[in-house]
């Protein structure tokens, strides 16, 4: 006998039936997820349909390019910025065959974990989308340019926002929302797809320790608060973060985020 729950004894056989199959079923979601990047019957959440551009190229351009696509001296003669390229393949003949991604030289590698080299690999979602686009043909969304140099940038990499012309959008100013500056009325728009109003405004002391500690990561001293508290200039806030912004603990501290990035390094002059 193990327990009772409502006055019904639960034998071993009782227990057994219970235990068994959910044994069963975590052995079954373990083996399942034993190396998803072998197991191709994993769940795909991969697009239906696969073209180069879209999906493909950036997997490679991330992993691949710096060795074969960048390189004046491609390993084994292999380029990779262009599909025709790689059914035509280098000295160990095509990188791809085209609706056969178990054929493929390419997938080999990459199923192996033998490409790229070194100590990261394409994540098992990656290597999905690379196997399926073989097999669908290894379509592209536009006819490839002649020369290589043409497909340094594809279309889909130049409509990055960050390639596109500094323009002065109009500022808008839905009803309802009072403004006190432009980027007021930017975040009004938002707020008015969602019936939300602006937060109320903050008072005097919340105002200084917000910027204070926003732009130098201190908060201020009494006396500072008790100096903004008392300025009734209507340019009192202004001067506030002229003031923060020229001391040196603002340096300090976005100065310290560079440092993150840069890391440590020796430096000869």
């Amino acid at each position: 006998m193990i327990g009772k729950h409502q006055d019904r004894t639960i034998t071993t056989n009782d227990r057994r039936k219970v235990v068994v199959p959910a044994v069963c079923w975590g052995l079954m979601l373990l083996f399942a997820g034993a190396d998803p990047g072998k197991t191709m019957g994993a769940r795909d959440d991969t697009p239906s349909r696969l073209t180069y551009e879209h999906h493909v190229r950036s997997i490679l351009k991330a992993m691949c390019f710096h060795c074969h696509g960048e390189e004046q001296e491609l390993p084994s003669g292999m380029e990779l910025c262009l599909v025709r390229l790689m059914r035509v393949g280098g000295d160990s003949g095509p990188a791809i065959v085209p609706g056969d991604a178990a054929s493929s030289l390419l997938w080999q590698q990459i199923d192996a974990d033998e490409m790229p080299k070194g100590s990261k690999k394409l994540t098992a979602n990656q290597k999905r989308i690379i196997n399926k686009s073989i097999n669908q043909g290894a379509t592209t969304v536009r006819p490839e340019p002649d020369h290589v140099e043409d497909a340094r940038f594809t279309p889909e990499d130049l409509a990055h926002w960050a390639f596109q012309p500094v323009t002065r959008p109009p500022v808008p100013a839905p009803a309802g929302y009072r403004l006190l500056s432009p980027i007021d009325g930017f975040v009004a728009v938002r707020l008015a797809e969602h019936s939300l109003p602006f937060s109320p405004a903050a008072d005097r002391h919340t105002l200084i320790r917000r910027a204070t500690l926003d732009l130098t990561g201190l908060p201020p001293t009494p006396a500072e608060v008790d100096t903004f508290v008392a300025d009734k200039a209507p340019d009192a806030y202004d001067r506030l973060i002229d003031r923060l912004l020229a001391s040196p603990q603002y340096g300090e501290r976005w100065g310290r985020f560079w440092l993150d990035v840069a890391r440590y390094s020796d430096s000869n002059g």
